[in-house]
């Protein structure tokens, strides 16, 4: 110090002054530097009195956050992504598990009938010809086979002598079956006998000239007496004998009108024997006429045999049976 002394006090007092003014330009500068190095975040230029600072194209600044919280970009920059936070969005849902395709119930296939026959055909005389499956009809009887025809609306069998009868068979061989038919007898049977319409089950033969079979049939009785359902078998050429009668149906004989039968047959040792009749436009009835059994010895009633619509007349002749809307089909169809 004492040197610093000894050199200042041999200066002029112009030299004094010019080196006060020098260090007091010195000082001011480095002020100067301070404070903008203070405001400028550090940038480290010096700016000097009456000078701006100006930042050079290498030279970025941070942008701060604007009045609504969103970053300001940069000048000649494009502004970034907003800072706003993205919107919800719902999960996925999970993908459905496929339902298994289920498997569609058949549709049971329809038992087909073994005869039917609506008789919407004319034939001539002597023969009925075929049903809706094709059987062919086979015409017999005690008399001439001319008694047999088809009208257009049903099958004819008449019979023009006393105690005589008229048969169409079909060819079938059928042991257990239903059956339904129309029938209609065309006069009332006033003396000397009874006329019968019958369908034949389980015939050793196709043809009237029987000697083994079973009944079902509707029969009006000698005198003009009410409708009688009736069942009976045949054991033996003309060995006829009854199964079960009903006298009690309360159906009056009307050659205008048709009648229903219908009826079952089943079994072998044992045999279910079924009859129901009732007037065309009426209710049928629930009840059977006739629910008998049977207990043959003979093996040919245990069996299967043809069919046969068969008309006997001894009453009131010519007496011709109408036939129609035949159906011979499984039981429980």
């Amino acid at each position: 110090m004492s040197g610093i002394a000894t050199w200042w006090n041999g200066r002029s007092r112009r030299s004094r002054r010019a080196g006060l003014l020098i260090a007091l330009l010195l000082l001011v500068g480095l002020s100067f530097s301070a404070g903008n190095q203070f405001r400028g975040g550090g940038s480290g230029a010096t700016v000097m009195p009456g000078e701006s600072e100006t930042i050079g194209p290498s030279e970025s600044t941070t942008p701060g956050p604007s009045a609504s919280g969103s970053p300001i970009a940069p000048s000649g920059e494009s502004p970034g992504p907003s800072s706003s936070p993205a919107p919800l969005t719902s999960p996925a849902s999970p993908a459905a598990t496929p339902r298994p395709t289920p498997t569609p119930t058949p549709t049971p296939t329809p038992v087909a009938d073994y005869s039917s026959d609506s008789f919407g055909r004319t034939v001539a005389p002597g023969s009925w010809g075929t049903d809706a499956q094709g059987h062919s009809y086979v015409i017999s009887g005690t008399v001439a086979a001319s008694n047999a025809r088809v009208d257009g609306s049903a099958g004819l069998l008449t019979v023009p002598t006393f105690c005589d009868q008229m048969a169409a068979s079909l060819p079938l061989n059928l042991r257990d079956f239903g059956f339904q038919l129309r029938v209609k007898l065309s006069s009332v049977s006033t003396s000397g006998g009874e006329n019968r319409i019958r369908l034949l089950a389980r015939t050793d033969t196709t043809t009237e000239k029987r000697t083994y079979d079973y009944e079902f049939a509707l029969s009006a009785p000698t005198g003009g007496k009410p409708l009688e359902a009736y069942i009976g078998r045949r054991v033996g050429a003309g060995n006829d004998s009854t199964v079960a009668g009903n006298t009690s149906l309360g159906l009056a004989q009307d050659p205008s009108s048709y009648f229903w039968l219908k009826g079952e047959i089943s079994g072998t040792t044992t045999v279910t024997l079924r009859l129901k009749v009732w007037k065309d436009g009426t209710a049928e009835p629930t009840a059977w006429s006739i629910n008998a059994t049977d207990t043959p010895t003979a093996t040919q009633l245990q069996s299967a045999g043809s069919i046969i619509y068969a008309h006997y007349a001894c009453s009131a002749v010519p007496s011709t049976a109408s036939v129609d809307d035949t159906r011979i089909y499984p039981i429980g169809t």
